[in-house]
């Protein structure tokens, strides 16, 4: 993202959305400039509507807790942050294929 241009940004993103739908990535990079742009309900939307299509990308869920956090909306903030730090731990963690492989 090109800073002084999130209008051009936005339509970009729209863009892929168009072709895309179910593009999570483009929904959370969207809702974040909305966010910068202080379109709150926009921003909240894309967040979600990025979880609906991609629910095991954590780092939505960060992006997400931090927008809650901001607008003071506490339990929704626990909430993201908790499934954020979940999925973050498994990511983390080996898969037994490759725990298996090891010698």
């Amino acid at each position: 993202m090109i800073r002084g241009y999130e209008e051009d940004n936005i339509k970009y993103l729209n863009k892929a959305i168009s072709y895309c739908e179910q593009n999570a990535r483009a929904y959370l990079i969207r809702g974040k400039l909305n966010e910068t742009r202080n379109n709150n309900k926009l921003a909240e939307n894309d967040y979600s509507a990025a979880v609906e299509y991609d629910p095991k990308l954590a780092e939505i869920y960060q992006q997400r807790a931090l927008f809650f956090r901001r607008v003071n909306r506490k339990e929704e903030f626990e909430s993201d942050l908790s499934t954020y730090m979940k999925l973050k731990h498994r990511m983390n963690r080996p898969t037994p294929e490759l725990v298996d492989n090891e010698v």
